[in-house]
């Protein structure tokens, strides 16, 4: 399990801690802390509670809670005099969440954390999908090794997190700073991975917490969950469907929709073994090399899993959809004239070279 992130999320237990019963003893202990940070706005509903829940040394919620003042501006949080000892302490909320793939909104059974980064009187935790699963094998790491800092451990699974979805870290910082889908390029990240997180759920939030629950040793080891969202991401992308999750996404009101598209790209190209569709590949045709993929083919003449094929197209720049005759002659190069051949993919048909054309017909 991942802590107790997986349990539900018991509003009794959301109490006003006194600070008077603070373990004077305990050097390391801070009082009268100001948390503060952003849960996602747009992603989670404006009208979302986020609490501050103060944790035990294994990472499990103590029952004392500080509630947080909610901005329904910009989804920035505040929680006031918070008493903990760090890093045993994180910022969960809980509410509805914007489903950007399918449209409408789902309600969260359980809540979404991310731990809290305390620097004397002040204390930060922006809450989102990133930061979440980079929580869930932080507290992995601090549990399993006493040598190692928390500073470390906060670098080492920060980086872990881009490496799972194939994100190049330069440029994208520590996935604590990302505010929100505004923030730049990070930001761009965030919305991408977000969007990954919902493509193949009916429950958004349900899929991210297994797929936290397989990363909490900062792996992402489930091929056949990696491989059905790069399916999704790569059909959606060769039937020009980016265009629906756009407008679903401006729906949550910002200024500008970040470029999230060359992130999911970067993904499913990674995870299918297929290479970007540029100059250099124009009128390739490809196959999943990925044995998890619908889309999977050992060769070019392998139909033990799909038919399909896909094509870098050069009036486009994008990948398509192969014609029978692209996929079944792609490598046939020239032949002799009236010389026969059968497709590669549809064996069935028999294409002849006209050598006066080049080319080859059915």
């Amino acid at each position: 399990t991942v802590g107790d992130s997986t349990q539900r999320h018991d509003t009794s237990e959301v109490v006003q801690t006194d600070p008077s019963n603070t373990d004077d003893k305990d050097p390391s202990k801070l009082e009268n802390v100001m948390v503060t940070g952003s849960f996602g706005y747009g992603i989670f509903d404006s009208r979302s509670s986020v609490v501050v829940e103060v944790l035990d040394e294994s990472f499990k919620k103590t029952g004392s809670s500080f509630p947080a003042t909610i901005s329904a501006k910009d989804g920035a949080y505040s929680a006031a005099n918070v008493t903990f000892l760090p890093p045993y302490a994180r910022a969960s909320v809980f509410g509805k969440v914007t489903d950007l793939v399918h449209g409408g909104s789902i309600t969260m059974k359980d809540t979404l954390y991310a731990l809290v980064n305390a620097q004397g009187k002040s204390g930060e935790a922006n809450v989102n999908v990133l930061t979440y699963l980079k929580s869930v094998y932080m507290q992995h790491l601090l549990k399993s090794s006493e040598s190692t800092t928390v500073g470390k451990a906060s670098q080492k699974a920060s980086d872990a997190v881009w490496k799972a979805f194939h994100f190049d870290k330069a440029g994208l910082g520590s996935v604590d700073s990302v505010t929100s889908f505004a923030a730049g390029e990070a930001g761009a990240a965030l919305l991408a991975v977000t969007i990954m997180m919902q493509a193949v759920a009916n429950d958004t939030a349900a899929n991210l917490w297994k797929v936290a629950a397989d990363f909490a040793d900062g792996s992402w080891k489930d091929s056949s969950a990696r491989a059905k969202i790069a399916d999704w991401a790569f059909g959606v992308d060769v039937n020009d469907e980016f265009e629906t999750v756009h407008k679903n996404v401006e729906k949550i009101g910002l200024a500008s929709v970040p470029g999230f598209e060359k992130y999911i790209r970067a993904f499913y190209l990674a995870e299918l073994g297929i290479e970007a569709c540029a100059a250099e590949s124009y009128g390739a045709v490809v196959h999943a090399k990925n044995k998890f993929s619908k889309y999977y083919a050992a060769d070019d003449s392998d139909v033990s899993v799909t038919m399909d094929r896909f094509v870098c197209d050069e009036s486009s720049g994008a990948w398509r959809e192969a014609t029978d005759k692209e996929k079944d002659t792609y490598g046939f190069g020239a032949g002799q004239d009236g010389e026969t051949r059968q497709g590669l993919v549809n064996a069935g048909i028999v294409y002849t070279y006209n050598a006066a054309s080049s080319s080859w017909r059915v």
